[in-house]
């Protein structure tokens, strides 16, 4: 009788391996996100999880028919091409069971409406006329140009979709500056500045970026001898392979005076910004203005104490500023 008894008990408990197992199994992708959508394509993401079959598809959110299944094995991501812009997508993840049943995860997103060409090439032809090549991963209806002297204000040309263009009636004896979009101009979309100066090709200008941060000491950095439980591998990085001054100063140990001095290039003396309570006069010209003269697509992310306001008016494309007292 024992014996019978353990023999049920073993198989029972067998059953219900095996169907936590088949649970397991059988659990959906977890974690389904997209990223990196552009106008033509999005790229899913999901945490893999119990076994390894996976196939995915997509369809217009207005439409009830999904694409063709596309099957995968051992994989985390998929990119889709081929989308149409600005248009809502549902994205589907299927995992494959042991039985033959299959369980999903459906996600979605909208495609942008244009991107900004992924790389210009300019080939000085004359003293008056330029060639634009333009790569881009996503197509497009049109090519808008826009440029200027040092001293001059934009001037705007359209093309319709090509292979070259040709842009002439320029004056190439002096500098020009040059910027390039594939979306409306009403979206303002434009790449970097293209600089191009009497016998020298063109070339885009360095990104800059200027992080910031407050009451950090020099060794506050694993890279300059920071405690061992600072853990700073993102700064190491920079340090590493980049450059990293040993020896730096303030001009003002005080935030708003050295914010100001950073933004202007002057000293407390000239800006008068002297204590964190002032602010600095709009008559002032800024890095950001300057910047943005030459063509940069400039922005304020943090903190900023009203340092770059050029009145009410902040000098930057796109402004995103926290609250200082939290």
């Amino acid at each position: 009788m024992i014996h019978r008894y353990l023999f049920c008990f073993i198989m029972l408990l067998k059953i219900v391996l095996i169907n936590n197992l088949h649970a397991q199994d059988c659990l959906p992708p977890k974690n389904v996100t997209v990223s990196d959508i552009s106008s033509c394509s999005a790229e899913v993401h999901w945490t893999p999880v119990a076994g390894n079959q996976y196939k995915v598809a997509y369809k217009l959110s207005s439409n009830s028919k999904w694409s063709s299944f596309i099957p995968l094995s051992s994989a985390s991501s998929f990119t889709f091409n081929g989308l149409l812009p600005n248009n809502n997508y549902d994205f589907q993840v299927t995992k494959k069971c042991t039985d033959g049943s299959t369980s999903k995860k459906k996600v979605s997103a909208t495609t942008l409406q244009c991107m900004k060409p992924d790389e210009i090439t300019i080939t000085k032809l004359s003293d008056h006329t330029i060639s634009v090549e333009v790569q881009s991963a996503c197509s497009y209806d049109s090519l808008h140009v826009r440029h200027k002297t040092l001293d001059g204000t934009f001037i705007y040309i359209s093309f319709t979709a090509a292979e070259s263009y040709l842009v002439n009636g320029l004056n190439l004896d002096v500098v020009n500056i040059f910027q390039f979009s594939t979306c409306p101009i009403s979206e303002k979309k434009w790449t970097s500045s293209y600089t191009l100066e009497p016998g020298v090709q063109a070339a885009a200008p360095p990104n800059i970026i200027l992080v910031l941060i407050d009451d950090s000491r020099y060794d506050y950095f694993s890279c300059n001898g920071a405690p061992s439980f600072f853990k700073t591998p993102n700064i190491d990085r920079i340090a590493n392979e980049g450059v990293n001054f040993k020896r730096a100063f303030v001009f003002s140990s005080l935030c708003v005076p050295s914010r100001a001095t950073i933004a202007t290039g002057l000293s407390a003396l000239k800006t008068g910004v002297n204590y964190n309570n002032n602010v600095l006069d709009p008559d002032f010209i800024t890095v950001p203005e300057v910047l943005k003269d030459h063509g940069y697509y400039t922005a304020l992310i943090g903190k900023n104490h009203h340092t770059f306001l050029n009145g009410s008016d902040p000098e930057f494309d796109y402004y995103m500023v926290s609250d200082d007292y939290k």
